[in-house]
């Protein structure tokens, strides 16, 4: 699941994703998110630490509280404090194929496991 309040940004990565095989949504926050949840098992979660608003504190405890999935911060810019909220993940944008990748390899290494 990818949540990102830049639509051409969260359909950009989820168009990679399904390529690569995944199942994937997309939603702007993390409310939106929960509420997909309830009927969509997410393995792995890649949310957008930075909103136009200002740090997304609290999103993580939120999704973490609805989910077991991995939680993984992309950003464009560092956010120390983004584990201060237990993410499982830090990578920054622009995020390359390569990381990708490495990302759902991690993912579907954790779901085999």
């Amino acid at each position: 699941m990818i949540v990102d309040e830049s639509e051409d940004a969260r359909m950009t990565l989820a168009a990679l994703l399904s390529a690569l095989g995944a199942e994937c949504r997309h939603v702007a926050n993390a409310s939106d998110a929960v509420a997909i949840l309830a009927s969509f098992e997410a393995h792995a979660i890649l949310i957008e630490w930075m909103s136009h608003r200002g740090l997304d504190r609290g999103a993580i405890p939120t999704l973490q509280a609805a989910t077991t999935a991995t939680i993984m911060v992309v950003t464009t810019t560092a956010h120390p404090d983004a584990f201060a909220d237990h993410a499982d993940g830090y990578f920054m944008k622009p995020l390359r194929i390569e990381t990708v990748e490495a990302i759902c390899h991690a993912v579907s290494s954790r779901i085999v496991s």
